[in-house]
């Protein structure tokens, strides 16, 4: 069947096809197909419009599996009739929970209805994982690196990577962490501090701490020696 425009509609059609709603097309090839090309830069729109004056979801879009409703997308309601937010919820094991969250600020909550900040996860044992792809290994590859950039008005507003950690794998999956500085945005980074497979750390220039602070040198344990640097008074004490 096909339905013509009325007096107050658009002149898009809407045609059901073999049980197949298509608007704005007479050929759907799904459930519910929507189509704009009367331009160059015609956009397809659906809308979910309800109304709540306190925060809640004011439209949803269900998952079901032959009833069985396991996920949804809801559109809330958040602080301000003008302010929303997306809540991500699955069901596991009969427990139906907001998954993920991403708030009207724009900051995304993985385990949380109410993220702190740009990224905010909670669990019990909350991990992030970084992991590549790569099946064979070269020595000195990148296993994962994490950068921290800015866009800082002296420097143009052109993003610049000002800090750096990074873990390069060799072969056999042994991995060394190194941390990276520089002077200024846009400078080349320089390698600070290194740690090798076996746990020792190498440093590019000096350690510096405060009054009262200890650095310890030595085995963790068994070892014969250990050298601590009493910054109090600049002294290195030896205790074995």
């Amino acid at each position: 069947s096909s339905f013509g425009p009325s007096a107050n509609a658009d002149t898009t059609n809407i045609s059901i096809v073999a049980g197949k709603v298509g608007i704005g097309t007479v050929t759907p090839a799904f459930q519910l197909e929507i189509e704009n090309h009367a331009t160059t830069t015609s956009t397809a729109t659906l809308s979910l419009d309800g109304k709540f004056t306190s925060d809640g979801a004011v439209g949803e879009l269900i998952f079901t599996n032959n009833g069985d409703t396991f996920a949804t997308i809801a559109g809330m309601r958040d602080g301000a009739d003008n302010q929303g937010s997306l809540q991500f919820q699955t069901q596991y094991g009969g427990a139906f929970n907001t998954k993920m969250t991403i708030a009207s600020v724009g900051d995304v909550g993985i385990g949380t209805v109410a993220p702190a900040s740009l990224l905010n996860i909670k669990a019990e044992d909350p991990t992030l994982t970084i992991e590549s792809d790569r099946t064979t290994v070269v020595a000195n590859e990148i296993l994962g690196q994490i950068d921290f950039r800015t866009n800082e008005a002296s420097f143009s507003g052109a993003p610049a990577t000002s800090a750096r950690i990074r873990v390069d794998e060799s072969e056999y999956a042994a991995t060394t962490m190194s941390f990276w500085t520089s002077t200024n945005p846009g400078d080349v980074l320089t390698q600070q501090l290194t740690i090798d497979p076996e746990g020792d750390a190498a440093f590019a220039r000096h350690i510096k701490l405060g009054d009262g602070g200890q650095v310890q040198c030595g085995p963790l344990a068994g070892g014969d020696l250990k050298f601590y640097w009493d910054t109090t008074d600049g002294n290195i004490i030896n205790k074995t």
